[in-house]
């Protein structure tokens, strides 16, 4: 390091001294293209251990900093993020119901409880089974054939209405 930052300073200095010597002329003259040069030759030597450091990154051997995965544990992990996501499908789908039930109702989101029954076909996309709609409050008194029939047609599942 010590020779390095002692490199820097030789060049700095000996290009300060050409560039004092180099003559001015119109329009810069000579000392304008010899300043380029110096500073060209400056950036150069600063950059120059970056060689060096590139070829020891290529050189180590990162193999026992990161463990080894089971496909034991792939299978965890991918159950584990699969499951989220499956929750947030869910999740999304019974607040859209609830901003439909509003739309087309009037049904309050409070008035209304939602529970969706969904698995993972065959295929591996999720399927729904049944969707359970509650109602509550002033909302009991909402046709439930009619949400039944109208959701029905939507999801092409089994919709179970129930007053609470």
């Amino acid at each position: 390091m010590k020779s390095y930052i002692i490199s820097i300073i030789c060049v700095g200095v000996i290009g300060s001294i050409i560039s004092l010597i180099a003559p001015d002329g119109e329009g810069g003259g000579l000392g304008k293209h010899v300043r380029l040069a110096v500073g060209c030759v400056l950036v150069l030597t600063c950059v120059s251990p970056l060689g060096e450091l590139i070829e020891g990154i290529r050189g180590l051997d990162l193999s026992g900093l990161v463990p080894d995965v089971n496909e034991g544990a792939i299978e965890e992990y991918e159950s584990i993020f699969g499951n989220s996501y499956e929750a947030a499908e869910l999740s999304s789908l019974k607040e859209g119901i609830a901003a439909m039930l509003g739309e087309r109702y009037g049904i309050a989101r409070e008035d209304c409880e939602i529970r969706v029954v969904a698995d993972r076909g065959a295929s591996g996309i999720l399927e729904l089974k049944r969707i359970f709609i509650t109602l509550y409050g002033s909302a009991i008194w909402k046709d439930t054939g009619e949400i039944e029939r109208y959701f029905g047609g939507l999801f092409d599942c089994e919709i179970v209405t129930a007053i609470g």
